[in-house]
């Protein structure tokens, strides 16, 4: 997203953000990993990601899904090789809900919703064509 916000301001889209967790994790997520072009908002108890129909992943089939795929070559790693990017990544995965998925939501200016994704699993984005796409 951030290598593509360009072509979602030219699309007049404004995107936000939503991650579950604290605020205290997200502004040391943003020193370590950022600038982002756009806001980033908690939701600590997952509550908005509970009520819009977001997963738990099932943990032991996530982990397997992670080191199948880096044992396949199709990711390098799921861990950071940057040492302070990789103690962000490391204190989430011991004190938040990582197993989350995530979705992509598109809100008119009313507030009406106009499409969502719900991320099955970590390797079910909706694809940044995808989402343009339904902005046009």
């Amino acid at each position: 997203m951030r290598r593509n916000y360009h072509e979602f301001e030219q699309k007049g889209a404004d995107l936000k953000i939503i991650v579950p967790s604290s605020g205290r994790l997200i502004k040391r997520f943003l020193n370590e990993f950022g600038p982002y072009p756009f806001p980033f908002y908690g939701d600590r108890d997952r509550s908005l990601y509970k009520a819009m129909g977001h997963i738990t992943m099932n943990k032991p089939k996530l982990l397997l899904m992670a080191a199948l795929g880096t044992a396949a070559g199709k990711i390098d790693s799921f861990l950071p090789s940057d040492k302070a990017q990789r103690a962000v990544a490391l204190h989430s995965m011991k004190t938040q809900d990582v197993y989350i998925q995530g979705g992509t939501w598109i809100y008119s200016e009313s507030g009406a919703l106009e499409w969502y994704h719900l991320d099955k699993s970590p390797d079910n984005h909706a694809s940044v064509e995808r989402i343009l796409d339904q902005l046009a």
